[in-house]
Order: C-alpha cells, then sequence, then structure tokens
C-alpha cells in the first residue's frame, strides 16, 4: 500500500496528471479533489487524526449552517 501511495506522490506533483482520481483512507478522500489540502503527500492522509482534523476544518461550518436551516438534511 506505501508502494502504491508514493507513486501516487510521484504522479500527483506533476501536472500532467490532473484527472488523477482515486479515494484514500478510511474517510475515502477522493485524491484528485484533496490533494493539495494535504501537501500533495498520500501518505500523510493514512494518520486518522489528520483526516478528520482536515474533514472539520473543510465541512463543518457547511454542516452547522445546513442542519441549523433543514433538519431533513442534517
Amino acid at each position: 500500500m506505501i508502494r502504491v501511495l508514493k507513486k501516487l506522490k510521484t504522479k500527483s506533483s506533476k501536472a500532467s496528471h490532473p484527472t488523477l482520481s482515486v479515494d484514500i483512507a478510511g474517510m475515502q478522500f477522493d485524491w484528485r479533489w484533496h490533494a493539495k489540502n494535504f501537501d500533495n503527500d498520500p501518505i500523510s492522509v493514512l494518520s486518522p487524526t489528520l483526516q478528520v482534523k482536515y474533514f472539520l476544518d473543510k465541512y463543518s461550518r457547511h454542516i452547522y449552517d445546513v442542519c441549523a436551516t433543514d433538519r431533513v438534511d442534517c
């Protein structure tokens, strides 16, 4: 697994792979959309603590706003 992620890191650093897409780790972050938020290092995504911190930083405000206005979507 680490070997595959190291290859992914190399490919991610090249501009020629703008559509590189793979879901990583327990929270299944799509690498195409979230790579820059993890400093283009897919191995760092394996940290459960970092996954949860990123999720809360990125999405908690949105979740709070949705839940405050629409309980069905919450």
